[in-house]
């Protein structure tokens, strides 16, 4: 009895394992994204992994990371909240069926009369997991905008209640 309680004990913590690194390479996207650094979003996919985004984009991987690379950098910049993924996992064959939805901002350029719209939409995003050459990694993604909400970037709305905003507390450095 102890012996399959070990083996069960064992088993389970290859699902956390699977599913732990799995959510890191979803968290490791949405940082590349934001940073616009292509090598860390490569690093989540496998070299023939195909990208689905939307309406906009469908092709392998570096067709994808082309696309990325000449259509992000003319934003004024993007913050990728993913939520936690439900993972579907099959350990015996080394793949994972994923679906994560995340909240996304991007602020665009000024448009002719000198105003900056921010977009903010809710993504779903299905992907194809595999653990190959010892690690898991994207080998499809399909993402699906199902929300949107774009207004005019302006000042800040008053407080409720009055006071003020603390600035810079996210600066390194600086006391919380």
């Amino acid at each position: 009895m102890e012996r399959e309680d070990e083996a069960e004990a064992g088993r389970r913590l290859e699902i956390l394992w699977a599913e732990r690194e799995i959510d890191r390479v979803i968290l490791t996207y949405a940082r590349g994204l934001d940073d616009l650094d292509f090598d860390r979003v490569r690093s989540c996919f496998h070299a023939d992994a195909r990208i689905h985004y939307d309406d906009w984009f469908s092709g392998s991987l570096e067709e994808g990371l082309a696309w990325l690379e000449d259509s992000l950098p003319r934003l004024g910049g993007t913050l990728h909240g993913f939520g936690r993924p439900l993972i579907d996992l099959d350990l015996a064959a080394g793949v994972a069926d994923c679906e994560t939805v995340a909240i996304n901002s991007a602020l665009h350029p000024p448009d002719a009369r000198g105003v900056r719209i921010q977009n903010v939409s809710g993504t779903l995003y299905r992907d194809r997991f595999e653990h190959r050459g010892g690690r898991w990694a994207i080998a499809e993604r399909r993402s699906r905008r199902v929300w949107r909400q774009n207004g005019p970037v302006g000042e800040d709305p008053p407080l409720p209640g009055g006071g003020s905003r603390k600035r810079g507390w996210l600066e390194p450095g600086t006391p919380r």
